[in-house]
């Protein structure tokens, strides 16, 4: 690993860290007025690691919090460019932000990935985590079902 990796927590005083993000970092382009929404949020977090100026990893998660059982930690994107992958800078980024959950009271940790995505799978495997199998929903495009045409 080069000695010019460097983990990051963004906050609104620092997102001028994302100005140059190396490419498969995140799914889409920064958004300003998502990434404010998103890092004034409290028990929301996003960590980077940059190589020198440039944004080579990401992870972001929440801290989930229940009515009926301790928080947890849901990550729910997480990239390395592939120049840099293999580094450990993954790893370092898990370990920022379970340690940022842990100072929230999160007791566990849970995330998803795709199921043909083996190298991932190897990775969080690898950090402690028990794959479980879990039926996944989503509606794109709309909130709310579409209204009945009868």
């Amino acid at each position: 690993m080069t000695n010019t990796i460097a983990i990051h927590r963004i906050t609104p005083a620092n997102t001028v860290l994302l100005d140059d993000i190396a490419p498969d970092v995140f799914d889409a382009p920064i958004d300003a007025t998502r990434l404010s929404a998103y890092v004034a949020e409290r028990n929301h977090a996003l960590f980077i690691a940059t190589d020198a100026d440039t944004v080579v990893a990401q992870g972001r998660g929440m801290v989930h919090h229940s009515p009926d059982e301790a928080p947890v930690l849901y990550i729910d994107n997480f990239g390395v460019a592939p120049t840099h992958q293999r580094r450990g800078i993954g790893t370092r980024l898990f370990a920022a932000l379970r340690a940022w959950a842990k100072d929230e009271g999160a007791t566990t940790v849970w995330l998803a990935t795709e199921t043909d995505n083996e190298q991932a799978k190897a990775f969080y495997a690898a950090l402690g985590l028990t794959p479980s199998t879990v039926v996944y929903f989503e509606r794109n495009g709309r909130l709310h079902p579409p209204a009945s045409s009868a």
